[in-house]
């Protein structure tokens, strides 16, 4: 057997071009671009992935690497694993708003805490939001379902270097409001209770001026917030799953988007 150049260029381009995509795809998605899991492991992750799925594709571009051309591809096939990563990252962002939302008006607010994942500020609602969002991801078998997700968008988005496509970034700037539509159901339980004990606290404070209500109010709107933050808590299984299955709907609609 015989090794010509042509030969290692093309098995060269059948693990190159996938590993671009994966490896952007990795970098974005959580948990596994997360800063706590060393670069050393997720290089290895993604080399594990591109064997696994490289084998299984009909066709490659036959491009050189070091061209024009082959820079686009680059660009193309990293930009897809992005864009595929940052709609698993909006879903782990609809806890974190949520979060936010209960954290202001229950007056926790000022209570925050740096997200090792992230390594952004965070309220210790959010970080709450943030862990239970973990559990239920791996309880459903999600870590697989984003795998298999990643594996199926070479078979529905091959290799396309017109990545340009503004529809697509139309549609991504339009998803932030799908995360606030979540967010703000999830913590709209709390924000109408809260609500109502401030107007409330409001009224004493207007009826009765001699009434310390700073001192029995903050307290008080700190403990109901926490009561209602358990309720909330009991109702994000089912709002995680209901979006948890959207954000597959929409990576396939983004795919077949982008493919047209």
């Amino acid at each position: 057997m015989t090794l010509t150049d042509q030969y290692i260029f093309s098995l060269l381009s059948q693990f190159f071009w996938p590993f671009c995509r994966i490896g952007a795809f990795l970098m974005v998605v959580p948990i596994f671009g997360s800063r706590l899991i060393p670069i050393k492991i997720r290089l290895l992750l993604t080399i594990a992935l591109t064997v696994m799925i490289a084998p299984q594709l009909t066709e490659t571009p036959n491009i050189p690497i070091f061209s024009l051309s082959g820079f686009l591809h680059i660009l193309s096939e990293s930009l897809t694993g992005i864009v595929l990563g940052f709609w698993v990252y909006l879903l782990f962002q609809i806890g974190a708003v949520a979060g936010q939302f209960i954290a202001l008006q229950n007056g926790m607010g000022f209570s925050v805490l740096i997200d090792p994942m992230n390594g952004t500020s965070t309220t210790v609602i959010s970080q709450i939001f943030l862990l239970l969002t973990n559990l239920i991801f791996f309880i459903l078998n999600g870590h697989l379902l984003v795998i298999q997700s990643l594996a199926e968008s070479f078979d529905v988005l091959p290799f396309n270097p017109l990545f340009f496509d503004k529809a697509v970034y139309f549609s991504l700037a339009s998803s932030l409001s799908w995360v606030f539509e979540f967010g703000l159901l999830l913590s709209l339980p709390a924000i109408v209770a809260l609500l109502l004990v401030n107007l409330s606290m409001g009224v004493i404070s207007k009826v009765t001026p001699q009434f310390n209500i700073f001192s029995v109010g903050f307290p008080f709107t700190i403990l109901l917030g926490l009561i209602v933050l358990w309720v909330c808590l009991s109702q994000y299984i089912s709002i995680f799953e209901r979006s948890f299955s959207d954000v597959f709907l929409k990576i396939q609609q983004i795919l077949l988007l982008w493919k047209t």
